[in-house]
């Protein structure tokens, strides 16, 4: 299929635009790491400033692991089932796999450094039964779309309850239990 000069150029400039935050957002986790260890190099680092860097760290993260997928989608045809082609559901299955194991693995990335409220053992085991789940699902024929959405579903009935208890610990290490926005910064 041929498409115009146009259309060839519109999609540079959108791809080099996703690049471009992508970029910055990784300079950002560069900048908040130097900022966190001269923080760190206290003898009692604020808690308020590392909570501060712990948030900005999973926004970061956040917007990388939703702007490079995104790169990597190009629909040409449409979003209907029937108008996309098999390569183009198989991908758009695992863009909404790795949204949802970037769930998992968001909190434990933006954590380095800080303080351990994410074990590394329980996060791959939500993303290695996530992606056996969906596997499964898809040899008994639930569609490209469903199956990860499926999996995830599944898969995050164990994991939810270890989520719930690290965040309990976030609450008490940076003492933001019942305190409103503005109060915790």
């Amino acid at each position: 299929m041929y498409f115009s000069d146009s259309r060839i150029s519109f999609d540079k400039n959108v791809m080099y635009r996703i690049w471009s935050v992508i970029l910055t957002m990784f300079l950002l986790l560069i900048y908040l790491d130097i900022k966190l260890i001269s923080i760190n190099s206290s003898n009692t680092p604020d808690r308020k400033k590392q909570l501060r860097i712990f948030m900005l760290r999973v926004f970061a993260y956040a917007i990388i692991f939703v702007a490079f997928p995104m790169n990597l989608l190009v629909f040409d045809k449409g979003s209907s089932g029937e108008l996309l082609s098999f390569s183009d559901k198989i991908i758009l299955s695992s863009f909404v796999l790795v949204m949802l194991n970037a769930l998992a693995l968001i909190p434990y990335l933006a954590q380095r450094n800080i303080a351990l409220f994410f074990k590394l053992k329980d996060v791959l085991i939500y993303n290695v039964g996530m992606v056996v789940c969906m596997l499964v699902l898809l040899y008994l024929g639930v569609s490209q779309y469903m199956a990860p959405a499926i999996a995830g579903l599944l898969s995050g009935f164990g994991f939810l309850k270890k989520m719930l208890d690290a965040w309990d610990h976030i609450n008490e290490f940076f003492d933001i239990k019942d305190k409103r926005i503005h109060e915790m910064f």
